[in-house]
């Protein structure tokens, strides 16, 4: 006759069988390399290095077309202009967490176009701060290069660069250049589709003719329906004229319910006031530009 097993025995017992499981053996060799991976995932994410980026608006301006059925001739240092003449902008910056000074510069930063064309003025659009005394060389115009400097640049500092140049509007403008711990410069890229203007015309249309409107509208529905441009939204929340649906944080998307839009509309006197504020908001913020244009050429 066979001896009870102690409580404690067959405790053992059951924990040796579970373990023994060829299912749990796997489970724990897939979690040992899950856990091997993730530390190495993390162990370079905290790595502090530079990430010198830069990124070309696929918007661009097309300022003219050769071969265009007018009187219109361009010139750029008295020399006539025969090819289509465009402008781009370029924005360069630093996304990595170690800023990029000066001396770890250790080949030129430049935007270069395709050979043969010609970059006819460069200018700067914007800086981030100007403690990054982010400024251009423009000695190699004529042969499609412009070269960027700073003294330097912290996580998130740059500048966007305007170039306007002797090309199709579509022309290839790539970046070049090394900095100490960045073999190459990144570049960001677009990756949405850009709609034309008849697009964008025929999308308001049918909006417009929608016999029954969603309950809420983003920005540009509600610029649409009350007959206002898309950056005007912003200040009319500013100064509580719409108010978005829930309350969202500053930089997040913002709805507006279609019955108060509808509303508003159809309202002579909102309508008024809200023009009057626009009115406002531009004239301010028009001054202020003009105080920073003077304040800089003084400078």
């Amino acid at each position: 006759m066979r001896a009870a097993r102690l409580p404690h025995e067959v405790k053992r017992r059951g924990l040796t069988l579970f373990f023994a499981n060829p299912l749990v053996c796997f489970a724990g060799t897939l979690a040992s390399v899950a856990a091997v991976l993730l530390a190495i995932y993390f162990y370079r994410a905290s790595l502090v290095r530079p990430n010198l980026t830069y990124y070309v608006n696929p918007v661009r301006a097309s300022l003219v077309k050769a071969g265009g059925m007018s009187s219109l001739s361009v010139s750029h240092n008295g020399k006539k202009l025969d090819s289509d003449v465009s402008a781009a902008q370029i924005a360069i910056w630093n996304r990595g967490r170690q800023p990029i000074r000066r001396a770890q510069i250790l080949e030129p930063i430049v935007l270069k176009m395709p050979a043969g064309a010609v970059i006819l003025e460069a200018t700067i659009r914007r800086i981030s701060r100007n403690v990054t005394k982010f400024d251009l060389d423009r000695s190699r115009l004529s042969n499609g290069i412009v070269s960027a400097s700073w003294d330097i640049l912290e996580e998130g500092d740059g500048g966007i660069v305007q170039i306007i140049y002797a090309g199709p509007v579509d022309a290839k403008i790539s970046g070049d250049g090394i900095v100490e711990g960045q073999k190459a410069l990144s570049e960001a890229r677009f990756s949405g589709r850009l709609q034309s203007a008849a697009e964008q015309y025929q999308e308001k249309f049918a909006l417009l003719n929608c016999r029954r409107l969603p309950a809420r509208l983003n920005v540009t529905e509600a610029a649409v329906l009350l007959g206002f441009k898309e950056h005007d939204i912003a200040p009319l929340v500013a100064v509580k004229l719409l108010v978005p649906l829930g309350r969202p944080a500053q930089n997040s998307p913002k709805y507006f319910a279609t019955v108060d839009i509808i509303a508003r509309a159809g309202d002579g006197d909102w309508l008024s006031e809200a023009t009057r504020a626009l009115a406002r908001y531009w004239l301010r913020k028009n001054r202020r530009n003009e105080v920073t244009n003077e304040t800089k050429m003084t400078l």
